[in-house]
């Protein structure tokens, strides 16, 4: 016992009441596995409204890097962030571990975030740790390996708590018949912290892969591996496939089964998976399989003794991560192909988060909660804006209409039709950069020369500048969703700083829905107005399209199209110097595809969706 004791003080040490600690994360994580509650004792508690918001700052917070702040928010849900450093990898790597305090009271599971990933956009979650055995220290071991983004571990065993999950599915595990899959089931529950960290990944970075870890009693004729992608469907990239191949490689002895190669395959398939839903822009996340996939979910079923009796096992999976998924040098989530030099984290993406000019997370909204009447950060102008559960990202989005039932029919002076921030205190920034997406429906939508406005009062909203339109027929057209990034400089923001947005249209029936604001406070070096601007300048649209693009801007000298491999697609070149591009895709599989714009300043970068 003494040797035990011993071994496990040099394996893991601990500074108190700091939050830090240092060993091998292996085996930090793995006490947390092996301590976590079994079958039965109800320790498994469904988060609340409230609490579930709380996490999403939390969240939010740290991938700001905001550790501070992260930790105090943590505190009152009896959750820390341990600042653990690995001191067997060489190296040091430094590791978030959100984690719950002791005595624990919700068991939500454990979240760990890499400083300085790898593979930035490999995420690895484990939501069965006790009853899949062993694929909690197996994903462990894959993200410690592979430095991957983050890494989800559940707090107990999917049969903890007796009470019923409302998402639809049914399974045997837990009882000796079928029944309801239980609220503890992490992966099949929405109304899970795992969930809303899911939500929170697949949203902040867009080039984000979830690779779901689970074990399965095989039996004679059964495959080894069960691999899906949530749907039946085939993703531009083809991650289960290549997955597939990869393991081959490591052992030529596995079988498999896809279900979207082997359509008559139904077992152990995910389509109830709530993640994969959610990933998958499912309409309904809890009762609602997918119908398309973005093939950013991949389920893979495992047998045991192949793949996960122990950590020789678990080598082949880590290995064949590491083949798929090619080292990401600058951590933006976009290793070498689709990134041109792997060294700079705003490539491909100009304003990506990570770099660091305007990433400190001011304020974040999806309108996803259930109370209709909770805008988060944002209140109502009047009356003609409300929570909807169409034409959204997620769950619900807000609505603006012109509202000429209150009475004034004058949009240049109705703020009815409008959505305004809270007081934020914004004196410590000279820039803002504002991050949204909004739906123009063909039905009930604006008429060409309506608009809606982004506004700015430094005065607590008493007066407000019209800073930027949107206008339809020109910025925008009906019944295709937009995705907009707007740099905001010329104020001195004040204490009272209030942003508003409003609708500017004639009639009642003109409307559009606006999801994900995200405002964010830039830091002291401040982002290139030209740069930004040149960026704004040249518009895609529609986008998403089924094949059909149209780029417009001025000094386009040429366009290369890349795929998600990188490899190039095709080169447009403007001879004529038009200030309009058509550009053709119907010939591509649906996807992601990467534009550099060459201008005679700069080369801008530009994504697509083909749908």
């Amino acid at each position: 016992m003494k040797t035990k004791i011993l071994i496990c003080l040099i394996a893991v040490s601990f500074i108190a009441n700091a939050q830090t600690a240092n060993g091998n994360i292996e085996i930090y994580v793995g006490d947390l596995i092996n301590n976590a509650p079994g079958s039965s004792g109800n320790d498994y508690k469904v988060p609340t409204t409230v609490q579930l918001i709380t996490w999403n700052t939390i969240i939010d917070f740290l991938l700001a890097d905001n550790l501070a702040s992260a930790r105090t928010t943590a505190n009152g849900l009896n959750y820390q962030v341990t600042e653990f450093t690995d001191t067997t990898m060489s190296p040091n790597q430094v590791f978030y571990i959100l984690e719950e305090q002791s005595p624990k009271s919700n068991y939500w599971g454990a979240y760990v975030f890499s400083k300085t990933p790898k593979r930035g956009n490999l995420v690895i979650q484990a939501p069965h740790i006790k009853n899949d055995t062993n694929t909690g220290k197996q994903a462990v071991y894959c993200f410690k390996n592979n430095m991957a983004r983050s890494l989800f571990i559940s707090g107990t065993h999917r049969c903890n708590n007796s009470s019923s999950s409302s998402c639809s599915g049914t399974t045997t595990i837990c009882n000796s018949g079928s029944e309801a899959y239980r609220v503890s089931d992490l992966a099949h529950n929405t109304n899970s912290v795992f969930q809303k960290t899911t939500e929170n990944m697949f949203t902040y970075f867009p080039e984000s892969v979830f690779i779901q870890l689970h074990g399965f009693s095989w039996s004679s004729g059964d495959p080894y591996v069960i691999m899906s992608n949530g749907t039946r469907e085939t993703p531009a990239i083809d991650y289960a496939t290549l997955i597939k191949d990869a393991l081959l490689v490591e052992d030529n002895s596995l079988t498999f089964e896809l279900s979207h190669i082997n359509t008559s395959w139904n077992t152990l398939i995910g389509f109830t998976n709530t993640q994969g839903r959610l990933i998958n822009y499912s309409v309904d996340n809890c009762v609602s399989s997918a119908e398309g996939t973005t093939g950013r979910f991949i389920h893979i079923e495992q047998e045991l003794t192949k793949l996960r009796a122990n950590s020789t096992a678990w080598q082949k999976m880590s290995n064949t991560l590491a083949s798929v998924f090619i080292e990401d040098g600058d951590g933006d989530g976009v290793a070498t192909g689709s990134d041109s030099d792997d060294n700079d984290a705003c490539d491909p993406e100009p304003y990506y988060a990570n770099c660091g000019v305007c990433d400190v997370i001011i304020t974040k909204d999806n309108f996803d909660s259930a109370d209709g009447t909770d805008l988060g950060n944002w209140n109502d102008g009047g009356n003609n804006a409300f929570k909807s559960e169409i034409n959204s990202l997620g769950d619900k989005s807000i609505r603006l209409k012109h509202g000429i039932e209150t009475g004034n029919t004058n949009p240049d002076v109705d703020p009815q039709s409008s959505i305004f921030t809270n007081l934020l205190n914004l004196s410590a920034y000279s820039q803002l950069k504002i991050e949204f997406s909004f739906f123009p429906p063909t039905t009930d939508g604006y008429e060409n020369s309506d608009d809606f406005l982004l506004e700015i009062s430094t005065d607590g909203g008493i007066n407000y500048t019209v800073f930027k339109s949107w206008v339809a027929g020109t910025d925008f057209n009906l019944g295709f969703r937009y995705f907009d990034s707007v740099l905001v400089t010329g104020f001195t923001f004040t204490s009272n700083t209030v942003i508003r947005i409003r609708s500017h249209a004639n009639d009642d029936l003109d409307r559009v829905y606006i999801d994900n604001i995200v405002i964010k406070g830039c830091n002291d070096s401040g982002l290139s107005t030209a740069d930004f601007n040149l960026e704004q300048t040249v518009k895609i649209f529609p986008n998403p399209s089924s094949g059909q693009f149209t780029i417009k801007g001025n000094d386009i000298l040429e366009v290369t199209i890349f795929n998600l491999l990188g490899e190039e697609v095709s080169t447009y070149k403007n001879t004529y110097n038009k200030s309009s591009l058509p550009l053709n895709l119907e010939k591509e599989i649906s996807g992601i595809y990467f534009l550099n714009i060459k201008t005679s300043a700069s080369i801008i970068s530009k994504k697509v969706i083909r749908l």
